[in-house]
């Protein structure tokens, strides 16, 4: 079980059906602890009165693109948190004399080594918490699409998003399905 996230958009469905590499409009996030990066980055297909069904929000690409920096470092958080991974990976701006983990709780804003799990709070309280350098650093991560691929999939949907805006004209739609 988990958080699936789908990027759809006008002539979808034909461009699925002729090959389209629809892999880069996907998001998915496992239930195996928080926090989870999604709620927070496509917020708006969240806010939906009955949690056990699909929900769709247009979400404008500018905005995921504002998003982005924080989910990139939300996203390499959230798989140490999960996944226990030790080592840094060299994608995160760590203080000199701070461990791994101490590290990594400065890049997502000073917080706890290990939370209790959340849809949403937590992450936007995270992304919140991320300093106009770790962002800055997110962000030149994202330009040379120096990622783990953890990170690099929002990257990809934020990409294939102000893509296809571009060339429908309208906003795509953010289809959530946990």
């Amino acid at each position: 079980m988990g958080i699936d996230v789908y990027l759809r958009w006008k002539g979808w469905r034909a461009e699925e059906e002729a090959g389209f590499d629809t892999d880069r409009g996907y998001l998915r996030e496992c239930y195996h602890g928080g926090p989870y990066v999604t709620p927070y980055f496509v917020a708006e297909a969240f806010e939906v009165d009955d949690p056990e069904s699909a929900s769709i929000a247009s979400i404008p690409a500018s905005v995921l693109r504002e998003r982005l920096p924080a989910a990139v470092l939300l996203a390499q958080y959230w798989y140490h948190v999960v996944y226990g991974e030790g080592q840094n990976p060299g994608h995160l701006l760590l203080p000199a004399d701070a461990t791994f983990e101490e590290g990594l709780a400065a890049a997502a804003g000073e917080i706890r080594a290990h939370l209790a799990a959340s849809r949403s709070g937590e992450a936007r309280d995270i992304a919140a918490g991320c300093t106009s350098e770790q962002l800055a650093q997110a962000e030149q991560l994202i330009e040379a699409r120096d990622l783990p691929g953890c990170a690099r999939c929002y990257v990809d949907f934020v990409e294939l998003a102000e893509l296809k805006e571009a060339e429908t004209g309208e906003l795509c739609w953010v289809v959530v399905d946990s």
